[in-house]
């Protein structure tokens, strides 16, 4: 998962080697799976380990750790990644640890709870979110997998909800509506349900974080029930008691917002919830949605569902999921129909008031798959592109410029979590943010597509960010991006990076931004050389590599741009072929092939004194398939004729 090959010397038939400076860094960042052992199993130092760590994940073609070790090692190896964990901030050994925990996950559950739980817990204060989010979805999983729910809400009580770091006892109060299900109801919850009203008596807590406190308040209500919940208050200090009721009864008072009768983002179960309110939740507030807003049958129907299906997730099978999936699709057609005939005014608040209600369901419900710690094949992820893709489109700009940044995540974890990426999802991937763009500024959509972890993405990912970014500053043309310089940062490596694809697909998208930068007017030696902006570009690519800066002046001059087809595919300006095999950007994408070893890695000097063999190097790895490196389609986007010639650039237009 990152720019820096594990390739990098070869030997010249003497015994000695050569290197390809253009091609990789100076220092080897690769480890082998022996050294990552031996290193967790015997090394004394906690930064050697957490250097050894981060160094081996850097190689994007590392195996996973669950297939690498023996299983006598586990629970060696388990508790030297946690005792590092519990020791360090150092964010990226976090992601990287919390990703190998996650693997072991399944096979760990007979281990002491008390061994791993409080270190990750400890994550919920990092300062990546990152780093939060997959110590939360490893928590949330702990407690559907593992077989003493008793000691494992022990220690979230005593190491999460009562912990002294603002940080942790907060998340730990957020993710109790995707913790808790009713299923627990039967466990012990009192000790959460008293702190959690602990912290509603404390003043300064409460002003801060109301809004986290009345969710987990009114979650906690929905999975006990009025009986239990009274139980329990019988059981507390008096003071907390009235407490509670004071409160409950203003914000009964004070909400005076009208509703559908499902809020799925703080009720779990919409059959109890719609009838009289007597599990708990506030009889008026309902009463008041439903007389504001009669929405019709399709409406339980449809959130029916969603909490049948977020209900079920966890326990169904592959089969079920999709077939889940494929209901949820064909029951938002159907009320989305219903609501329009009923609102057939535009601009209707009544429409918008319980369409993005449901919107909110639905999202939540995306939010919640997709982040559970479970590996999604590529046939959910299609489905589950499908379905976000239709919320997008429906919901329009006022909710997606709300809610763009819950559509990002879900977008990402459909992209990064489970098996590896088909050319049709990395087709919906492309269409979904360009359709996303249409109501949010493109800018702003890339600044979270693109962040500090793009290195570590497998080489897959990283060319669909590529073909992302690529569509993008073609489609959107004439917006304004103020923010290039994430750019330059985290995908200008990819210029030297050991994957041909990538090397390609970096060259078409800077392309595109170097003639962005230029106000899409055909890019001339003077404005090559004037423009600062795009000096700024070659200045920065040569400091990568001399010959990645030749190569990418030869393409600029090409002065062709990739393009939108009208049947909504990125087809790339330079086709690797027979055609272009001479020339200096096609020879510099194709002289390494990552996929075959024992490919002869060139020196420059070998490339000038041996251009025959150079160029018999490139030719072996010429294919059909080479044009289609970046030619996705995206269904969702519309058509355009003309498009073409919109963004092709000759030289006859100077």
């Amino acid at each position: 998962m990152t720019i820096a090959p594990s390739l990098h010397t070869t030997s010249n038939g003497s015994g000695s080697s050569t290197t390809n400076p253009f091609l990789l860094p100076k220092n080897d960042l690769t480890m082998g799976d022996s050294q990552l052992i031996d290193v967790l199993l015997h090394g004394q130092n906690n930064d050697n380990k957490i250097q050894a760590v981060n160094r081996w994940c850097k190689n994007s073609r590392h195996n996973r750790l669950s297939t690498i070790i023996d299983v006598a090692q586990r629970y060696d190896i388990l508790l030297s990644l946690v005792n590092t964990l519990e020791q360090t901030t150092n964010t990226e050994y976090q992601y990287n640890c919390l990703t190998f925990l996650s693997e072991l996950q399944t096979n760990i559950h007979h281990y002491d709870q008390q061994l791993y739980l409080p270190a990750i817990i400890q994550c919920f204060s990092s300062t990546s979110n990152d780093v939060q989010k997959l110590a939360s979805q490893f928590i949330i999983k702990q407690i559907h997998t593992t077989n003493d729910i008793p000691t494992f809400l022990l220690i979230f009580t005593q190491d999460a909800l009562k912990s002294p770091n603002i940080r942790i006892s907060v998340k730990s109060i957020e993710i109790l509506t995707d913790l808790l299900t009713k299923s627990h109801q039967r466990e012990n919850l009192s000790p959460i349900f008293e702190i959690i009203l602990q912290y509603l008596q404390d003043t300064k807590f409460r002003l801060n974080y109301n809004g986290v406190l009345r969710q987990a308040i009114n979650h906690l209500k929905y999975i006990l029930g009025v009986e239990l919940l009274n139980t329990y208050l019988e059981s507390y200090p008096p003071s907390l008691k009235r407490l509670y009721h004071t409160y409950t009864l203003e914000q009964s008072d004070n909400d005076e917002t009208p509703r559908a009768p499902v809020q799925v983002s703080h009720v779990k179960d919409s059959k109890n919830y719609s009838h009289t309110g007597t599990n708990g939740f506030r009889t008026n507030g309902i009463t008041h949605s439903e007389n504001a807003f009669s929405t019709p049958a399709e409406n339980s129907d449809v959130n029916s569902l969603i909490e049948i299906i977020r209900s079920k997730w966890m326990a169904s099978d592959e089969t079920n999921r999709v077939d889940y999936l494929e209901r949820l699709k064909i029951s938002a057609d159907k009320y989305y129909q219903t609501l329009c005939s009923r609102y057939p005014t535009p601009n209707n608040a009544q429409f918008h008031q319980v369409f993005h209600t449901f919107l909110t369901s639905k999202l939540d419900l995306l939010s919640y798959i997709t982040s559970t710690n479970l590996d999604l094949s590529i046939k959910i992820k299609l489905v589950l592109s499908t379905c976000l893709a239709w919320l997008i489109k429906h919901s329009q700009a006022t909710y997606c410029k709300q809610h763009y940044k819950t559509i990002c995540v879900i977008f990402k974890n459909i992209l990064f979590n489970g098996q590896s990426n088909n050319r049709q999802l990395a087709k919906f991937s492309v269409s979904i943010i360009l359709l996303l763009e249409n109501f949010v500024h493109p800018q702003i959509v890339l600044d979270e597509l693109i962040d500090d972890q793009y290195q570590y993405y497998n080489y897959r990912i990283q060319l669909e960010i590529l073909a992302i970014v690529t569509a993008t500053f073609i489609k959107h043309r004439q917006q304004k991006y103020d923010n290039i310089a994430n750019l330059h940062k985290n995908l200008l490596p990819m210029l030297v990076s050991n994957r041909r694809e990538l090397r390609h697909g970096a060259m078409e998208c800077f392309t595109v931004i170097c003639v962005y930068l230029n106000a899409f007017k055909p890019l001339t030696s003077t404005a090559i050389e004037t423009n600062p902006s795009i000096k700024l570009v070659l200045s920065l690519i040569e400091n990568l590599s001399y010959d990645a800066l030749n190569a990418f002046r030869f393409r600029l001059q090409r002065n062709l741009l990739p393009s939108l087809t009208d049947e909504g595919n990125i087809t790339p300006g330079l086709v690797c072929d027979s055609t272009t095999a001479n020339d200096p950007d096609a020879k510099f994408i194709l002289l390494v092939s990552n996929n075959n070893k024992n490919s002869f890695v060139q020196t420059p000097q070998s490339v000038i004194s041996h251009e025959t063999t150079s160029l018999r190097s490139s030719s072996q790895f010429l294919s059909a398939n080479n044009s289609k490196l970046l030619q996705l389609a995206m269904p969702f986007v519309d058509k355009k004729p003309n498009i073409n010639d919109s963004v092709r650039i000759t030289l006859s237009n100077s």
